[in-house]
């Protein structure tokens, strides 16, 4: 009876916590957030390449950088 009565204040307390969610904006319905500037950040190709170089696929980032 006592572990019944302290489930039920834990889950009343977690339900009641994870209600408390603020976001930024509103998003679309596959997820996208409505809320970014438009038009997006243009990046380069040699820093997508510097990029790629550096995080190759594959290859656990600990282990090798």
């Amino acid at each position: 009876m006592r572990y019944q009565i302290l489930l039920i204040v834990v889950l009343n307390s977690v339900a009641s916590f994870a209600q408390n969610y603020q976001f930024l904006g509103s998003y679309s319905h596959d997820g996208t957030p409505n809320y970014l500037v438009e038009p997006a950040d243009v990046v380069s190709d040699d820093t997508q390449q510097m990029i790629k170089s550096s995080l190759p696929e594959g290859f656990p980032v600990p282990d090798y950088n």
